[in-house]
């Protein structure tokens, strides 16, 4: 038996080559594997992960032109508040109201079965760069591990899968796709989520059937309660040359894209570590792996400690990847955190794993801008509607209210503690520790049920 994974991003890598999902599969006997990569971190991988029956390949990530263009039809078609607020962004900020219109009019359009069928079946006529074909031909894979079902590769493999009647298993990479990203083109044997509100919303969104989605938890939190995860206390802080006794604040930066005012926001608590306000706090800046950020300038200010976490395989923040001591640093600083503060991340799930206190930045530090260019336009969207209604986090629409409700948690972490449960049992679903295992058995089982009715 050979399985094809899809493997897009450091995200996806972190999420299944460094999870039991991808450890169960290549510890099944008589199970080969091909997982296709980005070609310039092909070396990476196979030094990374140097496991017999595993072989590593550059993914082709091609499309053309027709390919291209129906990928904005569909991505337009996506009939929720978070796509709205996306074209608005996009489009009608920028003055482009006949795009705005024209987006509008598809957003509109995607409520209707009718419109989604149409699009699956121009999808399906579409011409697919001939490099899958080929690559499907040697390979002869016998299942399909489609991680994301919206990356390049993913969709050319979905489209050759119905067409060539390989069994294919597709997975929801994240909260946030379906409302935001993912439409799903071509619908899979079966579909990987993380919960059921995703279940649900696929099912509502793209017409899959409930009997075709599994539920699994999410994978890389099944190994975050492993003490061998945690970096002590005493070692962590003294990494950082923070003081032990002193209480720390977590601040997960965005990213230039998302939220500008992450450096004047960080000055902000740094300014009140100093007076009576937050007296002697620690701020732990975390920056995101991926993306720029100018409070990456913060270094050396007072009560501030800045790190960017993951390992770049080729020298840009693009490439990242988490090793094993980029996951324990990052579990080990969620563990340690007194409170954490974020812009409208899966940081809020995070955190709330470990019952930590969240802080929602809703405001653009000294700035007074539009909603369409705010951040707090963020949590409009579906996920994040679903966080602010659990009342496990608050949102900061003034530094005057973070700072306010940051000594709140302080005095009292219990503050929020049932809408932080809710959160865990809505977002998390299974937190059993054998989410990847169960990832790895829908694979496997994926190809023996196509078996038997080919029998």
């Amino acid at each position: 038996m050979r399985i094809m994974i899809t493997i897009y991003d450091g995200a996806i890598a972190k999420n299944i080559l460094r999870t039991d999902a991808f450890r169960v599969l290549r510890e099944t006997p008589g199970v080969d594997i091909d997982v296709l990569v980005n070609g310039r971190k092909l070396d990476y991988y196979r030094t990374a992960f140097p496991f017999q029956r595993v072989r590593f390949s550059a993914s082709p990530s091609e499309t053309n032109y027709l390919d291209r263009l129906l990928s904005i039809v569909v991505l337009n078609s996506i009939p929720t508040r978070a796509m709205r607020i996306w074209q608005r962004s996009r489009y009608l900020s920028k003055g482009k109201f006949f795009v705005y219109a024209i987006a509008s009019f598809l957003r509109t359009l995607g409520r209707f079965r009718i419109w989604r069928r149409i699009i699956r079946i121009v999808d399906a006529f579409m011409p697919t760069p001939r490099v899958y074909s080929e690559m499907l031909d040697r390979d002869k894979p016998d299942v399909l591990f489609l991680t994301t079902m919206m990356s390049p590769d993913d969709v050319a493999l979905a489209r050759l899968a119905k067409r060539r009647k390989i069994p294919a298993v597709g997975m929801i990479k994240g909260w946030d796709n379906p409302t935001t990203k993912t439409f799903i083109r071509q619908i899979p044997d079966k579909v990987v989520v993380h919960n059921e509100i995703i279940k649900g919303e696929i099912e509502r969104l793209y017409d899959v059937s409930a009997e075709r989605v599994a539920v699994t938890g999410i994978p890389q939190y099944d190994h975050w309660f492993d003490p061998e995860m945690v970096i002590p206390k005493e070692k962590f802080f003294r990494s950082l040359g923070f003081d032990t006794e002193r209480k720390l604040i977590l601040y997960a930066a965005a990213g230039d894209w998302m939220n500008k005012a992450d450096e004047e926001i960080v000055r902000m608590l740094s300014a009140a570590s100093l007076d009576d306000r937050l007296p002697r706090m620690q701020i732990l800046v975390r920056l995101h792996p991926k993306y720029p950020s100018t409070a990456e300038s913060l270094k050396g200010l007072p009560n501030v400690v800045v790190e960017r976490p993951g390992t770049s395989s080729t020298g840009e923040l693009v490439h990242w990847e988490y090793e094993e001591g980029d996951l324990k640093r990052l579990v080990s600083s969620l563990k340690w955190s007194d409170v954490v503060i974020n812009t409208a991340s899966t940081f809020t799930i995070d955190a709330v794993i470990f019952d930590k206190p969240v802080v929602l930045i809703g405001f653009d530090g000294s700035r007074k801008l539009p909603h369409d260019s705010s951040v707090v336009r963020y949590y409009d969207r579906e996920h994040m509607r679903q966080i602010i209604e659990s009342g496990g986090a608050r949102l900061a629409k003034s530094s005057e209210e973070m700072i306010a409700t940051l000594v709140d948690y302080l005095r009292d972490p219990t503050l929020d503690a049932a809408g932080r449960a809710r959160i865990r049992n809505e977002q998390c679903s299974l937190l059993d520790g054998k989410a990847g295992e169960r990832i790895a058995k829908i694979v496997l089982d994926t190809f023996a049920q196509r078996a038997l009715e080919n029998l």
